[in-house]
């Protein structure tokens, strides 16, 4: 696997501070809307003063989790990795239907990212996923029930 961690870690962090400034600018427009919402006792609407605010601090619960998912992911150390871990690129492939993936461990699931044409899924290091592959090494293979209960076996190919 011929990938560079250290451009790939970049454009996870950028993907993060995309993802804060657009929650930040959610809560200023929810902060807006508050302000203009009708309390509970002037409204027959479900939109009030007192839900917003509900709205909203579950938001800014939420740009603290991503806030800190941040700082840890800039604390990711990119060294070379001989096992599934925190901040290691590994490639598995499931057996039964020879389909190949890469991923990338961080501490905030970001979804899927194209690198240099290649797929990369970065998934948190507190995921199902990553628990049932934790500590494996090249070679290795384990068993994982999908959503639907369906069995899959997975091999790790390799881990940087």
């Amino acid at each position: 696997m011929a990938l560079d961690k250290t451009k790939i870690l970049q454009s996870a962090e950028s993907k993060m501070e995309e993802k804060i400034k657009a929650l930040r600018g959610a809560i200023g427009q929810e902060e807006l809307d508050r302000k203009e919402a009708p309390s509970a006792m002037e409204s027959k609407s479900d939109t009030t003063k007192s839900q917003k605010e509900v709205l909203i601090r579950g938001l800014e619960e939420q740009l603290e989790s991503m806030r800190l998912g941040l700082k840890a992911l800039k604390s990711v150390e990119i060294a070379a990795k001989n096992h599934i871990e925190l901040g290691a690129l590994f490639e598995t492939e499931i057996e039964e239907t020879n389909e190949r993936a890469v991923y990338f461990v961080c501490p905030y699931n970001l979804g899927e990212m194209n690198f240099n044409g290649k797929d990369i899924y970065f998934i948190s290091n507190t995921a199902p996923f990553f628990k049932e592959l934790k500590d494996k090494r090249a070679g290795d293979s384990v068993s994982i029930a999908s959503a639907s209960g369906r069995i899959y076996r997975y091999k790790v190919l390799s881990v940087c």
